[in-house]
C-alpha cells in the first residue's frame, strides 16, 4: 500500500512536472517564433534596400546628368560617368578632394579678357585655333561662345569610356552639338 501511495504521489509530481514543462516549452516556442519573425522581417527589409540601392545605382551611374555625392565635410565621395564629361576631372582625380576645387580661380577670370584679346589678334593674323584635349563642362559656356576657335579636340578619356554606356553617349553628343553650334569643327582627339 506505501508502494502503492508513493506511485500515486510521483504519478502527480510527473504530470505536474510535465505540466509545467509543457508551459515553458510554449512559452519558449513563442519567443522562438516571434525571434524568426523578427529576423524574416528584416531580411525582407534589408533585401528590399538592396534592390533600391541597386536601382538608385543604376540610375547614378547612367544618368546624362552630371552627380556627385559628398560626405559631410564636403568631399567627393563618388562620380558618375557624366561628371566626368561635364567637369573634366576624371573620377580617381575628383573623389576625396572637396567641391570647390570645382570653381575656376578668380586669376582665370582676371586674365581671360587678355588671353581672349590675344586669341583673336592671332585669328587675324590667319592662324587656326584649336581647343585641345576637351573634356566637357571646363569652360562655361560664355566664355568657350567668345574664343575664336576653328576646331574643337574631343579628349580621349571622354571617347574611351563611351563603351554603350547611354549617359556617356549623351554627354558626348552634347559636346559635338555644341561645338556645331558654335561652327567649330570636331575632331575626336586621338583618331583624327
Amino acid at each position: 500500500m506505501a508502494t502503492h501511495i508513493r506511485l500515486a504521489r510521483v504519478t502527480r509530481e510527473l504530470a505536474q512536472e510535465k505540466h509545467s514543462l509543457e508551459g515553458r516549452v510554449r512559452e519558449r516556442t513563442a519567443q522562438l517564433e516571434a525571434t524568426a519573425r523578427a529576423l524574416r522581417a528584416e531580411v525582407d527589409a534589408h533585401q528590399r534596400a538592396e534592390a533600391q540601392l541597386r536601382i538608385t545605382s543604376s540610375a547614378f551611374e547612367s544618368s546624362p546628368s552630371s552627380m556627385f555625392i559628398t560626405d559631410a565635410a564636403g568631399q567627393l565621395v563618388a562620380v558618375n560617368p557624366a561628371f566626368v564629361t561635364v567637369t573634366g576631372h576624371m573620377a580617381q582625380e575628383a573623389i576625396g578632394r572637396p567641391l570647390d576645387f570645382l570653381h575656376a580661380p578668380d586669376k582665370l577670370h582676371d586674365d581671360l579678357p587678355q588671353a581672349i584679346a590675344i586669341l583673336h589678334q592671332l585669328k587675324s593674323l590667319g592662324v587656326a585655333l584649336t581647343l585641345d584635349r576637351y573634356r566637357g563642362g571646363v569652360l562655361p559656356g560664355d566664355v568657350l561662345t567668345r574664343l575664336p576657335l576653328d576646331r574643337l579636340k574631343i579628349d580621349p578619356a571622354v571617347l574611351s569610356q563611351l563603351g554603350g554606356q547611354t549617359a556617356q553617349q549623351t554627354a558626348t553628343q552634347a559636346i559635338v552639338d555644341l561645338a556645331q553650334s558654335l561652327d567649330l569643327v570636331t575632331v575626336a582627339n586621338g583618331i583624327e
